[in-house]
């Protein structure tokens, strides 16, 4: 066996066994697992998802005539979880880096993987095209579109609110009802995150990535939350703002859920849960306002 295969091995077996190690805490539920996936709003789903497909990525990179579509894939998936590292996790989770460095050692070796298979990648590509190898062209589009997360954004107008009684654009009044009635007045996706605390899943949301000029409102009061110009792009993956219209237009709440500490953004008119707040914005409050998209409304400009 010369080097080349020796390294090819190496990799593959590095790839395989970190992605294999970690799958006991996702398919187990354990505690910092779930934590973890709550707080970039892919649990339970995301998680299981996610593990899955580490799982066949692992496999497929260990078998060598299917070593680059597991390589491919496991790039992917690697580079969305680093990406969830650089903007909303932070390097260090519970004050470790270790999940952090197997998700960098694995996409730098699926990378490097990539590499020694070039030729069998543009191969599967040109079956891809002609529709001569369909199991191929599968993993390979599953690949790609982990690689390369989107969102199409096509609703940017308030909704209807009729159905909502307690929804008003003009009334400043401060709302304290019951969960009875917010239920008569809400959605159920809405009272989720309203009243229960939820959070929708990362690139999910119809405003992670909208540009349009305007204000966005609570989608349970119509309180005034932000304008367009204060948003930003954090990729994220839920709409991000660096400052609210006022400081009574939120409030905030300590909160300890899931063994983090984290802040909680709150509508100034209601108390609807709106999402948290991190001290990684840009200037000149350096905060990011993590928003979800179920619990606002836009009124374009």
């Amino acid at each position: 066996m010369n080097i080349k295969n020796l390294v090819i091995w190496a990799l593959r077996l590095v790839a395989a066994i970190i992605m294999i190690q970690t799958l006991y805490f996702k398919f187990t539920a354990h505690p910092q697992s779930v934590a973890l996936f709550t707080q970039i709003g892919l649990e339970p789903y995301g998680r299981i998802g996610i593990g899955v497909m580490e799982l066949i990525a692992s496999i497929l990179i260990l078998i060598p005539r299917t070593t680059s579509i597991g390589a491919l894939l496991s790039t992917g998936l690697m580079s969305g979880a680093l990406m969830f590292h650089l903007t909303s996790l932070g390097i260090e989770v519970d004050g470790d880096s270790v999940l952090f460095i197997y998700a960098l050692t694995v996409f730098v070796a699926s990378l490097i993987l990539i590499l020694f298979y070039f030729k069998q990648i543009l191969t599967m590509a040109q079956l891809l095209f002609k529709g001569k190898n369909p199991f191929s062209a599968l993993m390979l589009i599953m690949a790609l579109s982990l690689a390369s997360c989107s969102n199409a954004q096509n609703k940017t107008t308030m909704t209807n609110n009729s159905k909502n009684k307690l929804y008003s654009t003009t009334d400043t009044t401060p709302l304290k009802v019951s969960n009875d009635e917010w239920k008569k007045n809400l959605d159920p996706e809405v009272y989720n995150i309203a009243r229960e605390k939820g959070t929708e899943r990362a690139f999910t949301g119809q405003y992670w990535n909208h540009k349009e000029l305007g204000t966005y409102r609570c989608k349970a009061c119509g309180n005034p939350l932000f304008k367009s110009d204060g948003k930003f792009e954090s990729s994220c993956g839920w709409p991000s703002f660096f400052e609210p219209i006022s400081p009574t237009s939120v409030k905030y709440a300590e909160d300890k859920t899931y063994g983090m500490e984290r802040v909680e953004v709150m509508c100034g008119r209601c108390d609807a849960h709106l999402g948290h707040i991190f001290d990684d914005g840009p200037p000149p409050t350096y905060k990011r306002y993590c928003i979800n998209s179920v619990i606002i409304d836009f009124e374009k400009k």
